[in-house]
């Protein structure tokens, strides 16, 4: 009996240190919320990081650490005179929420299909973007819900952009469109359609949100 009880407790306290260990890996909500915006300051917790937000701040070289934020679920690289994507931002799995947008390349890599947990991708004002020649890439995303793609030039919607069968939201303000896209038919699951400060001026047999511009609700 005494050898048992000895048993059961060494037993009981190996799921109560497991336990510990698991609740200490839990992140709190302060530190998911958290925006770091100061590369130096990041590298220092890498694992720490949920949000990072280098916008405008060309920084070189920076690519190579980014596989160490193995927890990284926002990032931003807006306006860093991007002419390729870094390839390390395909080894971020965790990311859900990536800003691509005012840089300058003009192709996105195959190897964007491995951010299997990207739900948000913002592509505005690349208007070296061949959107066109890039929706199959996009298509591979399993979980994109959003996408961005507001002041690109944009005079008409591929027709393939039906391959994006996730999309919920989708962003073409301050485009050149003069109809509503009748490509979007294509997109199922599509919620809401923001066509503001186009050159749309037919009515449209459908909810329109408040608000200036057209913004459509499905």
């Amino acid at each position: 009996m005494k050898i048992q009880f000895i048993i059961g407790t060494l037993a009981a306290l190996f799921l109560l240190c497991l336990n510990r260990g698991t609740m200490a890996q839990v992140p709190d909500s302060l530190q998911i919320n958290k925006e770091y915006s100061q590369w130096e300051e990041a590298l220092k917790v890498p694992e720490k990081v949920y949000r990072l937000n280098l916008s405008n701040q060309d920084i070189s070289d920076f690519q190579h650490e980014l596989p160490k934020f193995t927890n990284l679920r926002y990032l931003s690289l807006r306006n860093d005179k991007l002419s390729g994507i870094p390839s390390e931002i395909f080894k971020l799995q965790n990311l859900r929420v990536l800003d691509l947008g005012e840089n300058s390349f003009q192709n996105l890599p195959t190897e964007f299909s491995k951010l299997k947990n990207l739900e948000e991708l913002y592509l505005d004002n690349d208007r070296n973007l061949d959107i066109s020649k890039n929706i199959n890439v996009l298509g591979k995303l399993p979980k994109l819900k959003i996408l961005h793609l507001e002041n690109d030039g944009i005079r008409k919607l591929p027709r393939n952009i039906k391959k994006l069968t996730q999309l919920e939201h989708l962003y073409l303000a301050n485009n050149l469109l003069r109809d509503v896209p009748v490509e979007i038919k294509g997109l199922k699951k599509l919620k809401y359609l923001d066509l503001n400060q186009n050159k749309i001026s037919i009515e449209v047999p459908v909810n329109q949100t408040a608000g200036p511009g057209l913004k459509i609700q499905f």
